[in-house]
């Protein structure tokens, strides 16, 4: 006889299947996509396409209820799982390189970040809820900081799935021109990461222009893009009491909001942890490729999955004035990391 609790893992993963199996399926159609192109040489990553492949096919395509675990699934616990194994690429890059200059610098561009989004959301009158997650996404990781964010202190109006559509499209449009910037530009692999690392939105976003530069790049990238994502944690801890400062939480939610557990980022220490064996020597080569070949599966199958959570349809009641809060925020923190990443 089965146990209770096995019986219930079990059913549990089962209910991941409908959803895996569909990012699943984009993801093997981005990598014979990405083969097909190298071989007519025109390399495109098959992280990019995997997420383009995800966008298209959420405008036509509404996943049924079955679908969304498995989904959640791959953009949440796989996306760590493959941030994590791709810390063997620290060992690329001296961390000796890394000083309080560039702590300082991620510092003052997240902060940056969040008091100009705070401040536009004001001067064009977007709300105050939508424009808080927007400067969060924006800021430090994208969907998962917005999710963050509203899980800590919710929002009266249904705010976090437009904010999440549209960094999730800002985030991708960005991804396509800044690679090929970079290089017009003349920036070193190195230089070219750091811009990725502090400019886009998604974790995974970031690994796929790092793969686009070269492993030096993608190095640099994931580490700054990592840095950003430890404001996670600050962030939801004040955010509440932020709202409550505000009045912008309803009474009746404040107890429920105190009594929320913010959503600890474990994979950064675990990244940590992989990165500094490999900073160290301490991973074997013969170890390298696995984790290269699981980091890069994995990063497919989140793409995936990241892109079937962006209908376009999310944005019918938005309004022209969050679309110009996300354009402004998008062009100040990829500024703001060019700077820092030139300064650096």
């Amino acid at each position: 006889m089965i146990p209770v609790n096995l019986h219930q893992r079990l059913a549990g993963l089962a209910a991941l299947g409908p959803g895996l199996a569909a990012v699943s399926a984009l993801a093997l159609g981005a990598a014979l996509l990405g083969a097909a192109l190298a071989l007519a040489d025109v390399p495109v990553e098959p992280t990019l396409l995997a997420l383009l492949l995800g966008l298209a096919a959420a405008q036509f395509w509404t996943p049924p209820a079955r679908c969304l675990p498995g989904i959640a699934c791959a953009c949440r616990t796989l996306l760590r799982v493959g941030i994590v194994l791709s810390g063997w690429r620290l060992g690329l890059v001296p961390l000796t390189t890394l000083g309080t200059g560039h702590l300082l610098g991620v510092s003052a561009l997240v902060v940056g970040t969040l008091l100009c989004g705070h401040w536009l959301a004001r001067a064009l009158g977007v709300d105050r809820d939508l424009g808080l997650l927007l400067a969060a996404g924006h800021a430090i990781c994208g969907a998962a900081a917005i999710a963050a964010a509203d899980a800590a202190a919710p929002s009266r109006a249904r705010s976090a799935p437009a904010a999440i559509v549209l960094v999730t499209l800002a985030g991708t449009a960005l991804l396509l021109v800044l690679p090929p910037l970079a290089k017009a530009l003349a920036l070193s692999p190195a230089t070219s990461g750091m811009w990725a690392g502090g400019s886009l939105h998604e974790v995974a976003q970031a690994l796929a222009a790092g793969a686009a530069i070269g492993d030096e790049g993608n190095a640099m990238a994931t580490l700054f893009k990592l840095l950003r994502v430890l404001f996670l944690l600050p962030l939801v801890l004040l955010l509440p009491r932020l709202r409550r400062w505000q009045r912008h939480v309803i009474p009746d939610h404040a107890a429920a909001v105190r009594a929320q557990r913010p959503p600890l980022p474990w994979f950064v220490g675990a990244f940590a942890v992989v990165g500094a064996l490999a900073a160290a020597g301490l991973v074997p080569n013969g170890l390298v490729p696995t984790l290269r070949d699981g980091q890069s599966t994995l990063m497919l199958l989140a793409m995936a999955g990241l892109g079937l959570q962006a209908p376009l349809r999310e944005l019918r009641s938005v309004g022209w004035r969050p679309l110009l809060l996300t354009l402004l925020l998008t062009l100040l923190v990829s500024a703001g990391g060019l700077a820092l990443a030139l300064a650096v």
